[in-house]
């Protein structure tokens, strides 16, 4: 088997070993510097003649065919696994995938994907495909570990009309943009709130300088408070000097003749 890196983010990796260590620091077996991969972020051990993804902290984040590991997970041959936002993919290295008559089949980006604006889950970016539920359960989605939040606290299914967000009777709600709902239509752009915890519906192309705009303004409008301009526009150019000399002239003329009929008066 090999590990191969599509987005070029590494060389292709022969796995001959029994364990290979992911992560960001330089001892790591497969490194990999990358926004929120860890320094161990994840091993690929070798069980017989399968391969296993271990994760050993639930904060490092790890998909499998879109599913989020937890503990372990069994791989396969084709299979695209996400360790933080870098793609690879599980190949046999038989050779039989470089068959020049064999289709290639490329990794498809989900078309939405939810990122943290705060707290422990800032800037950890999840994909959503299908249906993804939240929660404090192991078996959650997307597992979110605090106090605040229900076993099953809420979901959000991908639909052909858009996304939709689900409240699975928590106990401290679900708030779409600073409303609380019970169930919502969710566009790119929104901010999804489980009790406190915030988090930014994106697609995967959206820049994050635009994406964090947008998290500000959700944020401003859920608090009821607007922004307020420091500086009105003004006409540009030679337009701005007229209007600016007409005025003064203008109020220098009224001055004079004020000035003249209070002379005539005495």
């Amino acid at each position: 088997m090999k590990l191969v890196f599509p987005h070029g983010e590494h060389k292709e990796v022969e796995l001959d070993g029994e364990c290979y260590r992911i992560g960001s620091s330089d001892s790591a077996d497969i490194c990999l510097p990358a926004k929120g991969v860890a320094e161990e972020h994840a091993v690929i051990r070798k069980s017989g003649d399968d391969y296993v993804l271990e994760i050993d902290n639930p904060a490092h984040l790890a998909s499998v065919n879109g599913k989020l590991v937890h503990e372990t997970k069994a791989l396969n041959p084709g299979d695209l696994i996400i360790i933080s936002q870098v793609h690879c993919r599980l190949e046999d290295s038989t050779g039989t995938q470089d068959d020049p008559a064999q289709t290639v089949v490329r990794m498809a980006l989900p078309k939405y994907v939810i990122r943290g604006v705060s707290g422990p889950y800032f800037g950890k970016t999840y994909p959503l495909r299908g249906t993804t539920v939240f929660g404090r359960h192991a078996d959650c989605d997307i597992r979110i570990n605090d106090e605040g939040i229900s076993r099953r606290h809420a979901e959000i299914v991908v639909t052909p009309e858009g996304l939709l967000v689900r409240d699975l009777d928590s106990s401290n709600g679900t708030f779409v943009n600073g409303e609380r709902v019970k169930e919502h239509a969710l566009k790119v752009g929104d901010e999804v709130r489980f009790d406190s915890l915030r988090f930014l519906i994106q697609n995967p192309a959206m820049p994050e300088k635009n994406s964090n705009a947008r998290g500000k303004a959700a944020s401003a409008a859920a608090s009821g408070s607007a922004a307020v301009p420091t500086s009105q526009p003004v006409a540009s150019g030679g337009q701005a000097g007229k209007w600016v000399f007409t005025v003064l002239v203008l109020t220098a003329a009224a001055a004079a003749a004020a000035w003249y009929l209070g002379y005539l008066k005495l």
